[in-house]
This record gives C-alpha cells, structure tokens and sequence, in this order.
C-alpha cells in the first residue's frame, strides 16, 4: 500500500510540474516600452536617439547627475552616458569617467549596423567611434569647434569606411579616425541643423538655416562638389526654432533616381532628382491651419509617401505625440494619435514604419492611460524612450479626417552658396581613449514591473519559427459592398517538442489607422471585418494584425487596405476569346478552365455557363463537378456538325466578366465504326488533380508536410500512376507514396537556392495513354527573411500570385504561360536566365526577348542597366550581361548579400506553328549575387588569361627541349611545382576572396598540374553532349563554385583532369606497348631493346614520377565524381569507370611506393625509384619516408576540400593541424638533404598557414569584416611572393647546377665519356673505391655508376653513397665529389 501511494504522489508530482509549465507559459515582466533611464539619487536626462534597422540596434545618448546609475561616489558633477538597446531589450551602457560636467548631445549609427559616433555638448569637441556591439571606444578625436552641439540637430554622419562628417554652425567638419588631419568646408551667414546621405554613401544633403530661409546643398561626397543647391521659405525666426521642428529623410528609386524631402511642422519640401539628366523638381505642400505641431522624425516609404512623427496639439489632444501621413500624390495630410500625454520634455526621435516609432525625451510622470499614471523612481527627471510597440502605455490611436494640403505655397530658388576649403589639425587620442565605466543597469532596468507590466513569453518558448507570412501586403476592397470580410492566411508555429499542444494564435487589431471602428478582427481566424464599407470609402488604411500564442509569443503583419471601385473577375487570358476546340462527334474531351484573377478581396466568385443561342447548353457541354473548374465536351452524332458558342460568366457578386468558348464539332473521320469496335480505343483525357497545387514557403530549421489534392481520370475505368522527380529537391525532401505526402527538412546551416521544383507526372493506363505533368513550387527562405516588412517593395500584383502555376492547366488554352528564373551569377557581371521550355521554344523566344521589356533592379531599389546574350540558347538559357555601379562594393559581406530582380514591364506574346505562349507582365525572378569584380580586375584578368594561354603553347616545346637537355633543370622544376600546389589548392577552400586572388590561383594551378594542351578547347567540345527532357544541351556544373573556379568545372572525371587526362591515356599506351614488345622480345634483338628501355622508364622511374606529379588532380577529380557515378553515357560510363581505377591505382601504388621503401636497398631505390628519395635526407626516418608523407599531406587536403565543403570553418580546422604536424615534421626530421630545401619547405608551409590565417579573416564565424577587399589584396600578395621567392631558388640552383662545358658537349657530336686524370702517386689511397682527384661529375641517368677510361681500360665503377660528399649543398643537390 505504502509502494503503491509512493508511486500517485510521483504521479501527482509530474501532473503539478506540467501544469505549472503551462501555467508559466506567460510571464509578466516589466514591459519593454518606455524605456526609462534614471536612479533615485538625482536627474538622469537622453538627449538624442539613432536607430539602425539593418542590426536592429536603437542608440541613446544623454548625461546623469545620478551616482547610483554612475556607480562612482563623484558628487555634484555630470558625467556623459551612452547605452544600446537590441530587439528592444538592454545591451550594454557605458558612462564616460574622464568627462566632467559634459554631456553627450549627438549621435548616430553607421548604415551597416556596426558602429555608432558620438558628440559632446562641450565646444571642446570630442567624437568617438563605438563599436556597437560591445560598447568598446574604438577611436576618438578632439579639436574645439565652434559652438556648442546643439541636441535637437541631426549634424553628425558616420560613413562605412570610417569618415566621419560634423556640422559646426557655418561649418562642415571632415575627418577620418585615426588622422589627424582634418578638412573643414566654411559658408557664411547659414547655420548648419541637418545632415543626410544617400543609400550608397555618393553624395550628401547639408540642411542650413540663414534669415528665415532654409537652404539644401546636395554635395558630392569624394570631392564635397557641389551638385545644386536651393533655397526656400522657413517660418522659424532663428536656427534654434528650426531645429526643433526640422526632419529630413530619402528614398532611392535607383542610383540616379532619388527623392529628398524636409520638414518643418506641417510644412515639407520634396526634390525629385534624376543625377544622370542633372534634372531637379521641386515641390512643396502645407497644412494652411498651420497647427501646433512639432516635426520629431520623418521616414519616406516612397516617392510620394512620407510618414512624419510629430508632437504637440492638435484636434484637442495637448503634448501629445501624432503619426502624420503625407501623400504627394494625392495632396493630403491625416493625423493619428498615438500613446498618452507627455508631461515633460520631448526630443527627436525615429519613425521607420506606418506604425512604428521610437521617441526620446525626459520625464517625471508618465500616464498609462488617460487617468492613469506613474512616477519615477527618482524626484528628478530621468531619460523616456516613448514606443508604439511592447508598451504598457494604452496606444488609444486616433486618427483625424484628411486634411487638404496647400501645394506649392512656397518656391525653390536656385543659389550657389560656395563652401570654402581649408585644413587644420585634429588631436588622436587613440594611445588614451576615454575611460569608461559600465552603467549600473539595475537602476532601473526592472524596476517598474508594478507600474509598467506586460505579459512576455517565459523562456525557452514553447515553439519557433513564427511565420505571419501572406501572399500580399496588400488588399483592394470594392467600395460596392455594404461589409465584407477578407480572410487572411493563417500564422503558423512550429512546436518545440511534442508534448507541447499544437500553436493556436488568438488574433487581435494591434494598428489601424483609419476610423474609429472601422474594422475588426476575428479572434479566431484572424479574417479582417469591414463593418460598414462606406465608412472607409476610396481611401487607402493600414492595418496590423497580432497573432498570439498561448504562451504568449506574439507576431504580427501590416496590411495595406484600400478601397477603390470594384473590378470584374477575369480569366488569366489574352483577349475574351478563352478557346477554340474541334472535336469529332463520339469523342470527349475535358478542358481545364483557366486561372482567375480578381484584385478584389475578400468575394466569393462564381463560374457559369450560358448558352449562346445554338442550344450546346447543357445539351453536350457542361461542368464536370460542382468546384467549376473544367468543362467537359461530349457532342454526339445527333449533334450537327458546325460552331457551337457558350459563355463563360465569372461572377464575383458586384460585376462579371464574359468571356467565349467556341467549339466546332467535326464530322469523325471514321464514319463506320463497326468494322473497327473491337479495336477501337478512346482516351477521353489525361488525369488531374481536383484543385491547384499549394505554393509551399518553409523557413531553414523548420519541418513542414503537404498531403497532394485528389486526383481523378475522365475515363473512370482507367488506373492512374502516381510518378514523383524531387530533382535538386531531395536534399531536403522525401516523399511517403502511401499517404501521397512530401516532408520539407531543410536545415538551418546548410546553404540552398531560393526556389526549387518537384516534378509530378500523372498518368493512365489506356492504351492511347495520356498523362498530365505539374510542378510544385517550394520556397525557401533563411529565418530572418520569414517576416517581409511592408515598407519595403514586395509589392505583388494578381498576376504574380500565380507566377508557378504548371503549363499543363492551361495547356488546351490559346496559350502557355512561361515561366524564367534567374540562377548561376557568376562575378563578372552575368547571370543565367532559364526558360523551362523546349529547344526549339527557346529559339523563338530569343527572336522575342528585348532589353525594353524588362526591368532589372538592386535590392528593389536601384535599376541596373543589362542586355541578352543568346550564345547559350541551346543549353536552356540566355545569358544577362549586367553593369553595375561600383561592382566591387556589392555582396562584399555574405550576411548581407545584394539582390537582383529581373521583372517584365510588358506582356510578350510568341507565337508559334503550334501553341501560343506568352510572359504575362510582372512575372518576376530573383538571385542573390556574389561580389562582382571591378572593371579594373576584369581587365586584369583578362590580360592574364591571354598571358597564360600563350605560355601554354610555349611551354609545349619548351618542356621537350629542357626535359631532353637540361633534365636536372626540369627536376627542379617538377620540385617547385610540387612545394606550391599545397597553397595554391587552399583557394578551394569554400569561402569566398575578394578580388582577382583566386582567378590569378586558378590560372597558376593550371602550370602546377601541367595542364597545358588547352583541352576545354578541343578534346571537352569533342565529347557527345547529352540533352534534358526539353531538348535542351545539358550544362555540365562543379561541384561547387570555388571548385569551378579551380578548373573543376564538371562532375566528370574525363572533363575536369584536362591534360592529365591525355597524360593518364598515354602512360597507358606506354604500358600496352611494353607488352606488345615483351611478346616480340623473343623473335629479335630490336623488339628486346625496345622492351627493355621500356621496361627501364616504365617500372618505376616514370610511373612513379607521373603518379607524385598529378597525384592531386586525379584524386580531386575522382573524389568529385564519386557523387555522381552514371553509367548513362558515354562519358559518364568512362568517366565512373576511370573514377573507380583511380581511386584504387592510387592506393596501390602508394603501398607499393611504401614497400619499395621498406624493403629495397638504396641501389635498388636509385635504379627503380629515384623520384621518391630525390634530394631527401636518407639518414633520417622522416626524410626517407618524406615523398609518402607528402602524398598523403596531399590526400587529406583532397579528402577535406570534397567532402568537407558545406563546412568551410571545419576545412580551415582541418588544414590548419595538417600544416601544423608537417611544420613540426619539417623542423625535426630535415627530410630533405639540403639545408636551403628544408628551409623553403618550411617556408612554403608558414606562407600556406598564413594564407589560412586570411581565410580565417574571411570566414561567417569571425563576423563581420569591413576590410574584406584589403584582406583579399593581401593575400594575392602573399601568394605572389611566395611564388617568386620558388621561382627565384630554382633559377639559382639551375645556374650554378648546369655543366654548361657538358652541355656544350652534348650537343656536339664528341664522345660522351668523361675522362678522368688519375691522381699523384702520394695521394693514391687504395683503400677508397676509387682513387682520383676532385672533380665535378654531372648526374646522369644512372647516377650511381660512372665509366671512365684508366690505364688504356675502360672500367665502370659503382659510387658508393656513404663516401659521397656533398659539395656546397645547399645549393648541388644533384653534383657529387668522388
């Protein structure tokens, strides 16, 4: 008994945890906003904010009289505070403690996220540079400028590469940390209260007050030229006033587009620049009752659309904070309340969306409600950071009606206001930086959870990947309708284990800018409800809608609503014509209707038919189920041969669309079939799914399911086969054909394409057997794409939501729909556009394709100019040559790779013999692009290509020549080669270099490999290509792209070993003819010569030689195929084939270099083996075993490269032990017998790690890196010197080897043999092997023997190894005394 209630008090125990878990799902905790920032001792105050949405950092800078917040025991002074926030919580603060009654009064964060600059109030100026991430001082510079940094201006830029740009009343400060040389630009009587530049960082805008005019100055920002300059009316009366209602903000349609626009109140100011025209227009409008509101941020989603951030009165509401919206176009201003009243002060802030905000100011009370509020901790002000977002505070939005601008009440006037140039020296304070101390946090970080609470998810959460991801941002409502309701998509959640119960979201109206009331949101769906339609009118609102889960996980979308007049539902068709289809009487055919497309949310459309007039309705012509989405068509002999017409109505309750299906009814051409009924077989159609096929989006990390729709055949009788092609696909899917269901699994760190298709084929088993094939689009995005944000343009029109529907629906139609991505940008500018068509469609879309009618942009910002190539047609695609500005500055951190969109401005119609097919407008495509090089290094590179294709018809003769005279030389040579290629393959390495370094290492790994008969132009072509299912060539690829850039630009064997491969075949040959001779040997003296000079080279001298040589490109080159073995073609069955007999001739050999080692004597060595114990230390263990170390050196960096390279980090720490054990083996075991050898070995080996170290600067883990192009610079310069110093060491040691009276005597015809003077009788040593006297004998084939004529005899003597001395070593490996 007393077991069994042990065990229910467990049981009891595990149900109270569980319920407890659930029950802390939600925590209440101290809400994130407002931000307060104070102690209880005395005053703290924020006296500027920045925020950065790239890294999600919001910076404040002020001051604190407060010792508690300080954590000194400093009394009645001041000291300068900072403090970053990340994802709206609490990074790190820091207070300056070397400052005394100052405090800090400006900053602002760089465009990258990185690092932020600030400035004290103080006319002794000082402006550090911080990184962001830590707090740490990196920089700081001190000069005394010439008034006080006033609070309220925006006066300070922090470029990327580091120069930093202040305003000094009549003056621009320039300098760039660490220099201390400054450059200052002077322009009387106008004060300077803003400055701003533009999204490259090309130019920048000065805002300056003077007189009751405002004046903007663009400069240029390399040469602070000025580009225009005007002047307009201000109604403040002194550059303080201005200031405090003044904001400024951008908008780039492209590099030469852009739109500026100031304000101050509720006056704004708009030029519209186009640079490339030197075209300017200007614009301003005004609120004519000029209310009592004060400009506090100003953000510009568009060219027409600002959203201002304002604080004041206004429409009874006092000191209250208002979101304006400007709309340019429509002349209209509205006014939004947000949040409570304000009781203190209140400064500049930031405003990044419709309804998003960050404001900063200081504070006593703040009220939560109307008549609810709270102290701070202090009796004294402290620093407010006011938000729209995560507030205790009610947001109580309310939004005003639309107010009527004044348009262009004020005039522009151009002015050329000269800025005067001069220098002066700055202080570096870079050896004493400011002194900091951490801010005690805890002051206030947590303390107002009583007054300030909000109900935060308890961690770890209960599920991830939140997606609030929709087909579009935005929807259009007809104003027709009285109410309506628009269902949304619903959010999703995955869970993190599976005991936790499945994410239910309980949607809310978190923003709606509009009408009181104006919609509602359904809890449960999340479906917006437009009460009342004629409240809102033709008019556009914003809309966000928060998901939360029930552990209180929030996430929200906005939505753009607009109203408008009511458009008619509409076939995805050319034309009102849908079809004209003969049929013959007897026959059935069912045809699938075309998608629709309504812009309209929100309507329920239906599909109908309508006879017209010829009575085929529904005599033979009608639905075939109730969803309406085919018709079928079955006329009979009774039916009269001739046009039949029926009307296609859609329907969306409001208005329709007519649209006409013309059938003609054929006489058969068979007219007896009774002769023919037992052979006679119908297929009235191929099999298809009952409904579309999902588009399915899935975050990295996350695993998601999707169960294929029904499918059926018109011939009921006919079985269907399901067949599934996951393609590229199945590196992330599987498909379950019990349950018909696909399961997604890409995983977080793994690198995939944006968009991947799956084929699925449906067929029947008639014996006319017909079948339907449909791809399923997956997409997918990285975890910080999963929430697209609506201000930027992803704005996506009916057209697009149906982008990736397969051709086969509309394959009956009068068209096809086709469809192109972009895939395989290369970094000079060009990227593939593929058309998944047939060859032979291609050809006539190529005759189509015009650079006018399509648009490419950067980013969705910036348009790009570009033109086709059709040199690759036959290969699926057309190339884009595309011409960036500054090249070289894109992608330059793969963490914020560039993008390109390639969209069509106007539908394209290519017709055909058989089948019209057309590129609707606003079809779109994407790809991320790498670093692109810079016209500079293309031409370079180019120069070097054409370099090195002469140097390898060169070297051809050249080799012959130096192998055939000078075979010591081309030793040598063999020798550089081999110490180099370690370095050089590290470019394999998967991460990326800037520049030209690894192009210069690829062309430089072609002389290693002795890759020099040019093959890729004779011998690739030369071999069957194959086709795809379209007819298209196949496009061999690498491996990936570092390996394609190293010469390995196939998955083949036989095309990526090049030369080595006409080498392999050769050595081969050599060996099939030594058998040849071998059988001869016997039948004359002529075939055993040859036999036995064969068998002299070939076992193992030249073998051995061959194999050291191109020991690496065999092996790479098999490892690579190894992932794809086929046995389909020609080349891919030679190609596995050759695969497998490299891998295992590699194995053996190098047990049999092993045991030749072990086991043979150093005669033997020397006769057979020579290549392996060239030059090496045979006195030391490591030295005779140095040539086996090296290949198998050589052998793990092929092994790692293959097969590691998904993992660069793990790459890099596997090369880095390698080098390390072969420079500890280097330095203890001297393998080679010449001191200079092992020196430069070890040499190369510091040189490669060092090369490993840049890698290491280069690689995602050691985070951002702003010197990348620098680091890529260094490294070509290490790999250059490292060369020359190679080359340099053979040049000498072939000089002083070369016995040029020898050669001179090799080339004549003398006799060959050395003569020898035979020493003086008192130095005769009988004792010795041979008794001579000094003298030089060259190395020879044989080296250990040596003829030489004596006492009228010949005689040939062997040289004892132990007894040779080598003569100046360092330099004669090859030149003995005896």
């Amino acid at each position: 008994m007393k077991s069994l209630w042990k065990h229910l008090f467990k049981l009891a125990c595990l149900l109270s945890a569980l319920i407890q878990r659930s029950q802390q799902a939600c925590t209440t905790a101290q809400a994130p906003f407002p931000k307060i920032v104070g102690g209880i001792l005395d005053a703290t105050t924020i006296n500027q904010i920045d925020y950065n949405q790239v890294t999600d950092y919001l910076a404040a800078v002020g001051c604190s009289y407060d010792q508690g917040v300080r954590g000194d025991i400093a009394t009645s002074t001041i000291k300068p505070i900072v403090i970053a926030y990340q994802q709206n919580s609490y990074q790190w603060g820091k207070v300056f403690t070397s400052f005394t009654h100052d405090c800090f009064n400006g900053v602002k964060i760089n465009r990258l996220g990185t690092k932020l600059v600030i400035a004290n109030a103080d006319n002794s100026r000082m402006l550090i540079v911080i990184d962001i991430n830590n707090g740490n001082v990196l920089t700081a510079t001190a000069f005394i400028a010439s008034a006080v940094y006033d609070q309220n201006r925006r006066n300070l830029l922090l470029l990327d590469e580091g120069t930093i740009i202040m305003g000094d009343e009549m003056k621009l400060i320039k300098v760039t940390p660490p220099s201390i040389s400054a450059i200052q630009f002077t322009v009387l009587m106008h004060s300077t209260i803003a400055l701003q530049s533009d999204f490259a960082q090309t130019y920048f805008h000065v805002f300056a007050y003077t007189s009751s005019l405002c004046m903007i100055t663009l400069q240029d920002m390399a040469s602070f030229s000025r580009i225009f300059q005007y002047q307009t009316q201000c109604a403040s009366t002194s550059p303080i006033q201005l200031a405090k209602t003044f904001q400024t903000c951008s908008y780039e349609t492209s590099p030469p587009i852009d739109v500026i626009v100031f304000q101050e109140g509720t006056r704004f100011f708009r030029i519209q620049s186009q640079y490339s025209t030197s075209t300017y227009t200007t614009s301003t409008m005004h609120d004519p009752a000029v209310p009592s509101l004060l400009g506090k941020g100003l953000h510009c989603a568009n060219n027409d659309l600002v959203y201002s951030l304002m604080w004041g009165s206004y429409s009874g509401a006092i000191n209250s904070i208002f979101v304006v919206i400007v709309n340019f176009s429509l002349y209209t201003i509205t006014y939004t309340r947000y949040l409570q009243q304000t009781a203190g002060n209140v400064y500049h802030g930031n405003i990044f969306a419709v309804n998003k905000f960050y404001l900063s100011g200081q504070d006593q009370t703040i009220f939560k409600a109307t008549s609810a509020s709270f102290s701070t901790r202090s009796l004294k002000t402290n620093g407010i950071i006011y938000s729209s977002m995560l507030t205790c505070q009610q947001i109580e939005q309310q939004t005003c009606p639309v107010v009527a601008l004044t348009v262009n009440g004020f005039t522009f006037s151009a002015t050329s206001n000269d800025y005067t140039f001069s220098t002066f020296t700055v202080t570096d304070l870079s050896s004493s930086l400011p002194t900091t101390s951490n801010i005690a946090f805890s002051q206030f970080e947590g303390q107002y959870l009583a007054d300030c609470s909000y109900q935060l998810p308890q961690a770890p959460h209960d599920y991830t990947a939140l997606s609030s991801a929709q087909a579009s941002n935005e929807l259009i409502y007809a104003i027709e309708h009285t109410s309506l309701t628009i269902p949304i998509t619903a959010f999703t959640a995955t869970k993190a284990s599976l005991s936790i119960a499945d994410p239910i979201f309980t949607y809310s109206l978190n923003s709606f800018i509009g009408p009181a009331g104006g919609v509602t949101i359904t809890a449960a769906t999340g479906d917006i409800v437009i009460p009342a339609v004629s409240v809102l009118g033709s008019s556009t609102y914003y809309v966000e809608i928060e998901g939360k889960l029930q552990n209180c996980q929030t996430i929200n979308f906005l939505f753009t609503l607009t109203g408008q007049p009511n458009t008619a539902p509409k076939f995805k068709v050319l034309g009102s014509v849908l079809a004209v289809i003969p049929i013959e009487q007897g026959q059935f055919l069912t045809y699938l209707l075309p998608s629709i497309v309504d812009p309209d949310s929100g309507q329920t459309i239906s599909t109908i038919l309508i006879d017209g007039g010829s009575s085929a309705y529904p005599t033979f012509i009608d639905f075939t189920n109730s969803q309406h989405i085919a018709i079928q068509i079955q006329p009979t002999t009774s039916n009269t041969v001739g046009l039949y017409s029926v009307v296609v109505r859609l329907e969306d309750g409001i208005g329709y669309t007519n649209y006409a299906l013309n059938i003609i009814v054929q006489a058969p051409l068979i007219t007896d079939l009774s002769a023919f009924q037992n052979y006679f077989i119908t297929n009235s159609g191929p099999p298809i799914f009952s409904s579309e096929l999902q588009k399915i989006e899935i975050i990295t990390g996350n695993t998601r399911t999707y169960t294929l729709p029904a499918y059926f055949d018109p011939d009921l009788d006919d079985n269907i086969t399901l067949s599934i092609d996951l393609g590229e696909a199945s590196q992330f899917s599987t498909f379950e054909k019990a349950k018909e269901m696909f399961t997604f699994n890409p995983l977080k760190d793994r690198e995939y394409k944006d968009f991947y298709e799956i084929s699925i084929k449906l067929a029947d088993d008639n014996q006319n057997q017909k079948y339907t094939k449909v791809k399923l689009s997956v997409f997918i995005r990285k975890e910080d794409q999963k929430i697209r944000s609506p201000e930027k343009d992803y704005d996506q029109t009916a057209a697009d939501l149906y982008e990736k529907q397969d051709e086969e629906r509309i394959r009956q139609t009068t068209t096809k729909q086709l469809r192109f991505n972009l895939a395989k940008p290369t970094k000079d500018e060009q990227i593939r556009l593929y058309f998944q068509q047939h060859a032979y469609v291609l050809k006539l879309v190529a005759e189509k394709l015009n650079e006018t009618n399509f648009e490419l942009t950067l980013n969705h910002k910036k348009t790009v100019n570009f033109h086709f190539e059709f040199i690759m047609i036959q290969y699926g695609y057309v190339l884009l040559q595309m011409q960036f500005d500054n090249p070289e500055k894109l992608s330059l951190y793969e963490e914020t790779l560039d993008l390109i969109q390639l969209r069509v401005n106007r539908s394209l119609l290519i017709q055909s013999t058989q089948t019209n097919y057309t590129i609707l407008k606003e079809t779109r495509a994407e790809c991320y692009i790498p670093n692109q090089y810079s016209p500079n290094e293309v031409e370079q590179m180019q120069k070097m290509k054409e370099a090195a294709s002469i140097a390898h018809i060169a070297m051809i003769p050249a080799s012959i020549i130096v192998n055939f005279f000078l075979q010591i030389v081309m030793n040598l040579i063999w020798g550089m080669l081999n110490d180099l290629s370690f370095l050089i393959n590290l470019t394999m390495i998967s991460i990326t270099i800037p520049g030209i370094t690894s192009t210069f290492m690829s062309i430089v790994l072609q002389f290693i490999q002795l890759d020099i008969l040019q093959t890729d132009k004779w011998l690739i072509p030369s071999f069957p290509k194959e086709k795809d299912e379209e007819g298209n060539f196949k496009e061999d690829e690498g491996l990936n792209d570092y390996f394609e850039q190293q010469g390995f630009q196939s998955m083949y064997t036989f095309k990526n070993l090049g030369s080595t491969l006409i080498f392999s075949f050769l050595l081969i040959a050599l060996f099939f003819t030594y058998l040849i001779f071998k059988m001869l040997a016997k039948r004359g003296s002529y075939a055993k010569k040859v036999q036995s000079y064969l068998e002299r080279k070939l076992f193992w001298n030249s073998t051995c030689r061959f194999i050291i040589q191109q020991f690496q490109p065999l092996l790479i080159s098999a490892l690579i195929n190894l992932f794809q073995l086929k046995f389909v073609s020609v080349v891919t069955l030679m190609s596995s084939l050759f695969t497998i007999a490299t891998i295992v001739v590699l194995v053996v050999f190098l047990w049999k270099m092993i045991s030749a080692i072990k086991f043979q004597t150093n005669e033997g060595l020397q006769t057979q083996w020579t290549p392996l114990i060239e030059g090496v230390n045979m006195q030391s263990l490591i030295g005779k075993y140095w040539t086996i170390i090296t290949l198998v050196k050589w052998a793990i960096l092929s092994l790692t490269l293959v097969f590691l390279k998904d993992y660069p980090t793990f790459q890099l720490s596997v090369v880095w032990y390698l080098l390390l054990v072969s420079q500890i083996l280097i330095i203890k075991g001297r393998p080679y017998s010449s001191q200079i050898e092992n020196k430069l070995s070890i040499f190369n080996d510091i040189m490669a790690s060092l090369y490993l170290y840049g890698l290491y600067a280069l690689s995602e883990p050691m985070g951002r890196n702003e010197s990348k192009e620098q680091c890529g610079l260094a490294l070509l310069s290490l790999v250059l010197a490292t060369i020359v110093v190679n080359v340099i060491k053979v040049l000498v040691q072939s000089v002083m080897l070369i016995n040029f009276k020898r050669l001179i005597a090799k080339l004549s015809p003398s006799d060959r043999v050395v003569q020898l003077k035979p020493p003086p009788a008192e130095q005769s040593q009988p004792d010795q092997t041979i008794a001579t006297t000094s003298m030089s004998v060259l190395y020879d084939d044989v080296p250990q023997m040596l003829t030489h004529n004596h006492s009228d005899k010949q005689q040939t003597v062997a040289i004892i190894p132990e007894k040779v001395t080598i003569h100046t070593d360092y330099l004669f490996r090859r030149e003995v005394r005896y």
